[in-house]
């Protein structure tokens, strides 16, 4: 499993690989679990750069 925040790069909204694995690889949207955009790939972002609701599931930073 991955860790830290994962947007589209299409819309900017936080994904997770939790879909059926023959779409896109299992990407969905967190917000309303839609299919990753058409086209997109994920790539890692900071929180100021999500677009809509970001649960920050897969941010596994440690507490310093």
């Amino acid at each position: 499993m991955s860790s830290g925040l994962v947007v589209c790069s299409k819309c900017r909204r936080e994904v997770h690989q939790d879909g059926a694995r023959s779409v896109e690889n299992g990407w969905r949207h967190c917000e309303d679990k839609t299919p990753r955009c058409e086209g997109a790939t994920s790539e890692y972002a900071t929180p100021d750069q999500v677009k809509g609701v970001a649960c920050l599931a897969d941010d596994y930073r440690m507490p310093i």
